[in-house]
């Protein structure tokens, strides 16, 4: 059980670094960002604990921030959040991460909306249920593929 817990939201992506380097310092850990779009302005949200500082980086291009998983994964620490958002016209990336002997589990270029969900069809899973599927093994779904 974590004794403390700090929640923020409404913040611009200097707010939010800002707010990890003041939390980090008491002892807080980041382990979930969501980005939001609020009267067209990029805005995030953050959820802190109590426990030993990971890392976070926020606003990279897909080529960085696969550069930055491949070098982060050698010194040891594993993405436990990951977050793909439009900005500027353009993809960006953020990610946080944790120090762990475990690695982090990364799948890409999955097709989850491939087809409707199929509630007749026993045998194959309904996108809800590949969800929670992919999700109960420690992954996090990154990007939904739309028509």
């Amino acid at each position: 059980v974590y004794k403390r817990q700090a929640l923020y939201n409404a913040l611009t992506s200097a707010d939010l670094s800002e707010r990890q380097r003041q939390l980090s310092s008491r002892g807080y850990r980041l382990i979930d960002i969501e980005p939001y779009v609020d009267d067209r302005r990029l805005n995030w949200a953050g959820v802190w604990r109590s426990a030993e500082d990971g890392l976070v980086n926020l606003n990279l291009d897909i080529h960085d921030f696969a550069a930055l998983r491949h070098q982060r994964l050698r010194k040891g620490y594993r993405l436990i959040d990951v977050e793909s958002y439009l900005d500027r016209g353009g993809w960006r990336w953020a990610g946080v991460w944790d120090k762990s002997p475990a690695g982090d589990k990364w799948i890409g270029e999955h097709d989850f909306c491939g087809g409707p969900p199929d509630g007749d069809d026993r045998d194959k899973l309904g996108i809800t249920d590949l969800h929670n599927h992919w999700r109960e093994r420690g992954y996090e779904l990154v990007d939904w593929e739309r028509d």
